[in-house]
């Protein structure tokens, strides 16, 4: 499954997460994550992008909501990796897309089983 629409994405724990990191606002009423698309491959395994270049606090939000839906995490316990955990893509300059973030989930996690 793929998508760029939160509304689109069929399972409800991955939805739920997308949805509530949505709502996220910055102190002037800004969105501050701006959702680009989902990725379930047939494992069951996902990637979520977001528009821009997040911060590892961000990426630590977002690793919080999606990657340990059987576990409470503190930020301190988690240490993204750069090309393990996320990676930054410059975007498709000829349609005018922006940088992104992606994210990915714990290899082996299937989503269509929680």
């Amino acid at each position: 499954m793929y998508t760029s629409r939160i509304s689109d994405i069929e399972i409800p724990y991955l939805h739920n997460a997308a949805y509530v990191l949505s709502l996220r606002e910055d102190t002037k009423g800004n969105k501050i994550y701006k959702f680009r698309s989902l990725h379930v491959d047939p494992c069951g395994e996902c990637a979520i992008s977001y528009y821009g270049k997040l911060t590892e606090q961000q990426i630590k939000e977002i690793m919080i909501n999606f990657c340990y839906p059987m576990e409470d995490k503190c930020y301190d316990e988690i240490t993204p990796k750069y090309n393990i955990d996320y990676c930054y893509q410059n975007g498709h300059h000829a349609n005018g897309e922006d940088e992104f973030t992606i994210i990915f989930t714990p290899d082996g996690l299937d989503y269509t089983k929680i």
